[in-house]
C-alpha cells in the first residue's frame, strides 16, 4: 500500500498567445486525477469480472456463446445474443472455439487472449448490480466503502461509473467505468496477494507514523488463482507477451485499451486510445503493483503501456540505487 512512485507527463492545450498560437502544458497529476473525469480503464476490468462471475454462477463459461473473432468481414459472425437482445463485438486476431473457451482453462484463455466476446457477454449476464459489485470489491466503485483510503496527502477522484447510458456490455469490458492509475494499481496489488491494502503516500507527521493497513477480500484460493494464471499468460502469451523484462521480473499483468475520438486540426475526429497496463511483480510473490496509461495513444495497452513498463523496469536496473524494487533474481548480473 506504500506509493514508492507517481509520475505523469503534463497534458497541454493549445492558446492564443501575443497573436501566436502556442501549447501550455496543464499542471495536473494524472495519476490522482483523470482528464475530464473519464479514464476508462478498457480491459484492465476484465479480472475483476472474472472473478464476480465465477463467484455468481458455478460455471460462467457454459453460459456465453462461443467467441468468433473478427465481425467486420462477410460470414465472420461476431453477432451475439442475451435476453433476446442482439450485439455485435470484434475479439480482433484470435478465436476462442467452444472448446477452447469452456475447457478447463477457458477462464485463463480469456483473460489472456482478452476476449471481448466473453465479457460482453458476462457484463449482461451480470447486470448493474454485478458490475457494482465486481468493481465495488476492489474499490473502484465510489458507493463501496472500500473505495476511500485513509492518507490525507491523497486526493483523488472517486471512482465509478461515468454515466448511466452505457450498455451493460460495454461495461463489462470497461468503457464507462472510469478510474484513477493510482486507483487501479491499488486493485491489482489486491489481484497479486488476496488484500486490498490502504493507500500511505505520508508515512509520518511529525513524528507520529500513519495508519497503514487493509482487509482481505475473502475470495477462495482456487478463483483467484485462475485469475493470476491468465494475468501470467497475458506477459508469456498473450497481449503483453515479448517485453523481456516483464519477463525477466515474473511481471503479472493485463493490457487495457479504449478507444476515443479526439479533435483534430481539421472537421473529422481522429481515432485515440486510452492504452493500459496495470500488473504486479514477481508473481510468485507479489511485492509492486503498478498502474500505467496513456490517455491519448495511438496504439493499444499490449504496445503503448507494456512497452513503458518494461523500460521502466530497464531503467530501474540501470541504476545502482534503484535495483532494489527489482526481485534479485533479475537483476543485473554485474550486481553482486
Amino acid at each position: 500500500g506504500d506509493v514508492l512512485c507517481m509520475a505523469s507527463f503534463p497534458r497541454a492545450i493549445e492558446l492564443e498567445f501575443e497573436g501566436k498560437q502556442t501549447w501550455m502544458p496543464i499542471a495536473k497529476n494524472a495519476c490522482l486525477d483523470t482528464p475530464f473525469r473519464q479514464g476508462y480503464i478498457g480491459s484492465t476490468i476484465k479480472p475483476f469480472m472474472a472473478i464476480e462471475g465465477m463467484l455468481r454462477f458455478e460455471n460462467p463459461l457454459h453460459l456465453v456463446e462461443e467467441c468468433r473473432g473478427r465481425n467486420g468481414r462477410s460470414g465472420s459472425g461476431g453477432r451475439f445474443y442475451y435476453q433476446n437482445r442482439a450485439f455485435s463485438i470484434s475479439c480482433n486476431q484470435h478465436v476462442l472455439r467452444g472448446l477452447e473457451l469452456q475447457c478447463s482453462e477457458g477462464i485463463e484463455n480469456a483473460i489472456q487472449e482478452s476476449c471481448n466476446a466473453f465479457f460482453c457477454q458476462l457484463g449482461r449476464l451480470m447486470g448493474r448490480e454485478g458490475l457494482e459489485s465486481a468493481l465495488g470489491r476492489f474499490g473502484l466503485f465510489s458507493g463501496s466503502p472500500r473505495s476511500t483510503t485513509t492518507d490525507p496527502g491523497l486526493r483523488i477522484l472517486e471512482p465509478g461509473f461515468a454515466g448511466s447510458t452505457w450498455p451493460l456490455n460495454r461495461m463489462g469490458i470497461g468503457y464507462g467505468v472510469k478510474a484513477a492509475p493510482l486507483q487501479v494499481a491499488r486493485a491489482y496489488a489486491a489481484l497479486g496477494t488476496g488484500r486490498l491494502p490502504d493507500l500511505r503516500l505520508v508515512q509520518s507527521i511529525d513524528g507520529t507514523v500513519q495508519p497503514h493497513g487493509g482487509s482481505d477480500l475473502g475470495i477462495e484460493d482456487r478463483i483467484l488463482s485462475r485469475v493470476r494464471a491468465g494475468l501470467t499468460r497475458v506477459v508469456t502469451r498473450g497481449t503483453a507477451n515479448g517485453h523481456p523484462w516483464l519477463s525477466r521480473t515474473h511481471t503479472a499483468g493485463k493490457t487495457g485499451t479504449a478507444i476515443l475520438w479526439a479533435p483534430s486540426p481539421g472537421p473529422e475526429l481522429v481515432k485515440r486510445y486510452r492504452s493500459w497496463f496495470s500488473g504486479y511483480y514477481p508473481r510468485e510473490d507479489p511485492t509492486i503493483a503498478f498502474s500505467c496509461v496513456f490517455f491519448g495513444a495511438r496504439s493499444g495497452g499490449g504496445k503503448m503501456a507494456a512497452r513503458t513498463i518494461d523500460s521502466f523496469l530497464a531503467r530501474l536496473d540501470a541504476d545502482a540505487r534503484l535495483r532494489r524494487y527489482l526481485p534479485d533474481f533479475s537483476r543485473s548480473r554485474r550486481v553482486r
